[in-house]
């Protein structure tokens, strides 16, 4: 994991934790806005807002800049994003913080691993039984709070 020939050192660590952080504190706010709103121009004004700040790093970035011409899988990221935003819109009043990230935690872990095999990388299977492993646990602790309130509805 720390092996900085494929992933990166403790530098990519730290960025990806806090890329973690600010996506909880991004869609608490933007639920926020939502509930004031409604979800979908939640999301409109969460990207009206970031566009600026694109901008900018765009132009203070040299890495940034786009070579090529612009092809039509381009586009996906910036729809998959305001799709996201706006179901995070709807979930996260609905859903505590921590269930969400567990839950969205699971998605991206087996959504990366498939993407990983499409694009025709080695399946690391130390890293997948981790992750299996993670999600069991959260399985478990979702069943365990369901069936402790069964348990109190029964009267047991």
């Amino acid at each position: 994991m720390l092996d900085r020939s494929n992933s990166g050192g403790w530098e990519y660590i730290v960025i990806s934790m806090a890329a973690g952080i600010s996506v909880v504190l991004s869609r608490t706010v933007n639920a926020r806005l939502s509930e004031q709103t409604g979800a979908l121009q939640g999301s409109l004004i969460n990207h009206l807002a970031g566009i600026p700040v694109c901008l900018v790093l765009a132009l203070c970035l040299p890495e940034t800049a786009v070579h090529g011409s612009f092809r039509l899988w381009m586009w996906c990221g910036g729809i998959l994003g305001v799709i996201s935003v706006a179901v995070c819109n709807v979930i996260v009043p609905r859903i505590p913080a921590c269930k969400l990230t567990l839950f969205t935690f699971c998605g991206q872990l087996f959504c990366g691993i498939a993407l990983d095999i499409l694009n025709g990388r080695e399946l690391n299977e130390r890293e997948f039984h981790a992750g299996l492993l993670v999600s069991m646990g959260i399985a478990v602790s979702q069943l365990s709070a369901v069936w402790k309130k069964r348990k109190k509805i029964m009267g047991r």
